[in-house]
């Protein structure tokens, strides 16, 4: 039984009782109402358990808790059920407000500390992060306009064009004005296009305005790879969700289906893929990682620019071993070649520095997988470079 399991792992309660659906509720205000609600899960069980245990540093913590977190993951499929929700409290408030209804196991506390002990000892070491990929060709800042300027310029042509919206046509109002820097651009384009990593009605309507940005000489590399990355996220979001959500999905036989916004969305970028691909000749390494995962994305794309073979011969060339792996797998993805990407797949999850818990479950389709280790990968190399040019330009504006 799932919860005997997890009092073997040191969980020091456990809980199990029927799941909690407001719309079943007649004293919930959201009785009747599936819409906000999960009917999908009625006639389910939900367990709950918490772990109590000790670490030597917050670090420590953090990484005992991912690897918990894929345990449990692992068992609850085990039992063809799947992992939903968590949280962390510290410890003297969790214990204040714990809701022990439908209690089966309760592991003394010292009992729990010995075992709990045992199997953090067996967890594998904390991943390390590479250094990311920094193009020495990078423009100096001074040298460019506001980044403010150059989107104001694309969305000006794309009116001039016949080509604008409602949305893109918001950057040539005086509204645009309260950004401090390009930072704070550059997030407002990222909601704009994904918020909170999810498409909305009004996501494929920017991706002329992403690419338009992309392709101007004014955008600085480490810029240029961040947006890049984005046009490949947005056009992979419902692949990527059916990889984050498979144990679900699985689970309760809901299948991989896109919602429409998601749809458009890769339809979107799908229109201006090979465009963007067939800058590879003429971009730096920081900017090719992007456009390798957007050829993964987009197969098709990518051999009408003619990118495949260049990405494969790129990844024998970079010295980083991380570097490598992950234009490896953009290859095996872009190549749809099943023994290639299953090797390709697994070399990159033995050593790619993204959390445990972020890798997908073995039941996800293994193209939307490969896509979504791919991004997770990269989004960590942008995160790092994007850092660093900001660091680099705090100095340089310390500079007499």
């Amino acid at each position: 039984m799932l919860a005997t399991d997890l009092i073997d792992r040191g969980h020091r309660w456990v809980r199990v009782r029927p799941i909690y659906l407001p719309h079943l509720d007649p004293a919930s205000a959201l009785f009747g109402m599936p819409e906000f609600s999960q009917p999908e899960l009625e006639g389910w069980w939900q367990v709950r358990s918490v772990v109590d245990e000790l670490a030597i540093d917050d670090d420590a913590a953090d990484h005992q808790r991912g690897c918990e977190h894929v345990a449990a993951v692992t068992l609850a499929r085990s039992y063809c059920g799947f992992l939903e929700g968590g949280s962390m409290a510290h410890r003297e408030t969790l214990l204040r407000h714990l809701n022990l209804d439908g209690l089966l196991h309760d592991l003394p506390q010292e009992d729990a500390y010995e075992q709990r002990g045992a199997v953090t000892r067996s967890f594998p070491p904390p991943r390390d992060i590479p250094a990311p990929t920094i193009a020495a060709a990078t423009p100096a800042r001074k040298e460019l306009p506001p980044l403010l300027d150059t989107v104001r310029a694309v969305a000006t042509r794309l009116d001039a064009d016949g080509a604008a919206t409602p949305r893109t046509n918001w950057w040539l109002t005086d509204d645009a004005e309260q950004f401090e820097d390009d930072q704070e651009v550059l997030s407002c384009l990222s909601d704009a296009v994904l918020y909170q990593g999810t498409c909305s009605p009004d996501t494929a309507e920017q991706i002329p305005l992403l690419a338009g940005i992309i392709e101007h000489e004014h955008v600085s590399i480490p810029y240029r790879a961040y947006l890049v990355l984005l046009l490949g996220a947005t056009g992979t979001v419902g692949r990527r969700l059916a990889a984050q959500n498979a144990d679900r999905r699985s689970a309760l036989g809901l299948g991989s289906v896109q919602s429409p916004d998601e749809t458009a969305a890769q339809k979107a970028v799908e229109t201006v893929a090979s465009s963007m691909l067939r800058r590879w000749p003429t971009e730096c390494d920081a900017v090719r990682n992007g456009l390798a995962f957007l050829a993964a994305a987009f197969p098709s794309s990518a051999h009408t620019a003619g990118v495949v073979q260049s990405i494969a011969e790129a990844a024998t060339t970079r010295p980083e071993h991380h570097q490598a792996t992950m234009l490896r797998l953009a290859h095996a993805v872009a190549s749809a070649h099943d023994a290639a990407l299953h090797s390709a797949y697994s070399a990159a999850i033995a050593s790619t520095p993204i959390e445990l818990t972020n890798i997908p479950s073995p039941v996800a389709p293994a193209t939307a997988a490969g896509l979504e280790v791919l991004h997770r990968m990269l989004e960590l190399e942008t995160n790092l470079v994007l850092k660093i040019d900001a660091r680099d330009a705090d100095n340089s504006a310390e500079r007499p």
